[in-house]
């Protein structure tokens, strides 16, 4: 026997409430209430969030082995979804940018012929590693 909730059609995955039922929250943030409250009022999803603003504090680890904080807060249910909490997130913003960057260096080495030939010959590997290397160096000096 399958148990359906009602969410099927509805974009956000969550219905709104008649006004004779009560509206039961998770908690959507890393701090606990100091004192519960009951709150009025707050008809529909949209009520919710904007009463409680909820957010989140988030460590990431970077790849030099330092840690990066940010706060990511929510609107809406949509914004649980990966991708809208990748784009509120500007570390993770980082990432995809840079494996885009990688992509397209791979896209790159696979469909151009002159660089595959001088990556096979071991002087010109040698020759473009040296200038890579040159050219990061500046990038990093310029930022």
């Amino acid at each position: 026997m399958a148990v359906s909730f009602g969410f099927e059609n509805n974009k956000d995955g969550v219905q709104e409430l008649s006004p004779n039922k009560t509206l039961l929250i998770q908690k959507f943030t890393d701090l606990s209430p100091l004192n519960p409250e009951v709150v009025k009022g707050l008809n529909t999803p949209k009520a919710v969030f904007n009463y409680f603003k909820p957010k989140v504090n988030v460590i990431f680890n970077n790849l030099d082995n330092g840690i990066v904080k940010e706060t990511i807060s929510f609107q809406d249910m949509s914004d649980f979804d990966a991708k809208k909490i990748a784009s509120r997130s500007n570390f993770l913003k980082g990432l995809k940018d840079k494996e885009y960057l990688c992509f397209e260096i791979l896209n790159t080495l696979k469909n151009r012929k002159e660089l595959r030939d001088a990556l096979e010959d071991k002087v010109s590997k040698d020759i473009l590693l040296k200038e890579i290397k040159a050219l990061k160096e500046e990038l990093k000096k310029g930022i």
